[in-house]
């Protein structure tokens, strides 16, 4: 389970996570994390979550993302979702320290 506060620290991607709502109050069910990621940092690499929607909202800094093979450019205000199933990847593309929210919503069906 992820709880509201705890923060993970990720030295190989660069990235620092802090869980805004966790899955314990959540039942498991939803859980939204800010991410910040410092310049070069990125993601694991391109994923696939086959059950599970992904939703992004850009804090500060510009993002690259691949959504479904397409490539694009985030910066603060805009929102991506990765629906479920579809393959995705994200970078840091700033000099400066990039955030952005993760939301990942309850699993329909």
């Amino acid at each position: 389970m992820f709880k509201a506060g705890e923060v993970y620290l990720n030295p190989v991607t660069g990235e620092r996570a802090v869980t805004r709502i966790g899955t314990d109050i959540t039942g498991g069910e939803r859980m939204v994390v800010d991410v910040y990621v410092q310049p070069g940092g990125r993601v694991m690499g391109e994923h696939i979550h086959p059950e599970m929607e992904e939703r992004f909202v850009m804090l500060r800094g510009k993002v690259g993302f691949r959504l479904a093979g397409w490539v694009l450019i985030a910066e603060p205000g805009v929102e991506l979702m990765a629906p479920p199933g579809t393959p995705h990847d994200w970078w840091n593309i700033d000099d400066h320290p990039s955030g952005l929210v993760v939301d990942v919503p309850p699993v329909v069906g």
